[in-house]
């Protein structure tokens, strides 16, 4: 089942390359245990290189200790924090050509600074201006650095509306924890028990359920689920703009949120008698996440249309009234 397998990784590269194609990808093999000889490491080596049709020149697949991949065991904590290491010095040195480009010490003090004011993982942009002012940076400045260590990858700076400007993140994985928290499979992935302490505790039990059903939201949940006003806000904004969720005003007049990735199934959701219209993806592949994104898409149309039905949405399957 060589072929079959090697398949698999070449349709998630060519997932990752359709997004950005300079991304450098790192390759982690697992079953490390499984693998009796070095001569057998060779042959996954060999077998990868021409699966993925990778000449002696790409540089897609960053190369680690003259291999393709990193060879790993599940038990081995020393091998994941090397992995960890190795990851960190390749996202440093393909950084938007960050080695390149001085920077002031004032600059270099402020992004160290940012992380000293707060023990959460993100800073307002008030107390950034704060810092920077303590410096001696204006914060027109303060701006300007703030991109720049964006482009970097060392903070997530987002300014498309003021919401999202308003908050400074430090730790770029907080975000995806945070869209985690609702789009997830449930069966998979569950929530940890201490999260579900919290939601039964506050009778938000039945408003989980609901999400993972149909995608329905209320803000009490999310806000619950994203732990603080501040997170919250962003959060909402941010899956708003990128089209991850939509904002829709039940019959009760609440603002609810339907986000299309959330529901764990299908059902419910029944195929319409009107006129049909078919895009075929059968010589290439429909991204990730465009299905859903075309969703919010539609349901923020049909919001905006008077005494229309509540949008109902599903697993890869959705039911909007234009």
């Amino acid at each position: 089942e060589k072929e079959k397998y090697i398949k698999q990784v070449a349709f998630w590269f060519q997932k990752v390359t359709m997004y950005k194609s300079s991304t450098k990808v790192v390759i982690i093999g697992t079953h490390h245990d499984q693998v009796k000889s070095k001569k057998n490491l060779a042959t996954i080596d060999t077998l990868l290189s021409k699966g993925l049709k990778l000449d002696e020149e790409s540089d897609l697949v960053v190369k680690i200790n003259g291999r393709l991949f990193i060879p790993t065991n599940a038990s081995d904590k020393t091998k994941k924090q090397s992995i960890r290491d190795n990851i960190s010095k390749v996202v440093s040195e393909n950084r938007f050509g960050i080695a390149s480009r001085a920077i002031s010490i004032r600059w270099a003090k402020l992004l160290d600074d940012l992380g000293s004011v707060t023990k959460m993982p993100w800073v307002s942009s008030a107390d950034a201006n704060q810092v920077g002012k303590s410096l001696g940076i204006k914060d027109v400045e303060v701006d300007n650095a703030l991109r720049y260590f964006n482009d970097c990858g060392l903070i997530t700076y987002l300014e498309a509306t003021d919401t999202l400007k308003s908050m400074i993140i430090l730790d770029p994985e907080w975000i995806s924890k945070q869209l985690g928290m609702v789009i997830r499979d449930r069966n998979t992935h569950s929530l940890a028990a201490k999260e579900m302490e919290k939601l039964k505790s506050l009778g938000y039990e039945k408003d989980l359920d609901e999400l993972f059903r149909s995608g329905c939201a209320t803000y009490n949940l999310l806000l619950s689920l994203w732990d603080d006003e501040e997170s919250a806000r962003f959060m909402v904004e941010l899956m708003k703009h990128t089209l991850l969720l939509s904002e829709w005003k039940g019959s009760s007049g609440e603002n609810t949120y339907l986000i299309p990735a959330a529901p764990s199934s299908k059902d419910g959701i029944e195929k319409g008698k009107g006129p049909t219209c078919s895009f075929s993806f059968a010589d290439s592949s429909l991204p990730f996440g465009v299905f859903e994104r075309l969703v919010c898409l539609c349901i923020d149309f049909s919001a905006t249309q008077e005494k229309i039905k509540t949008p109902t949405v599903g697993r890869a399957c959705a039911r909007i009234w234009l």
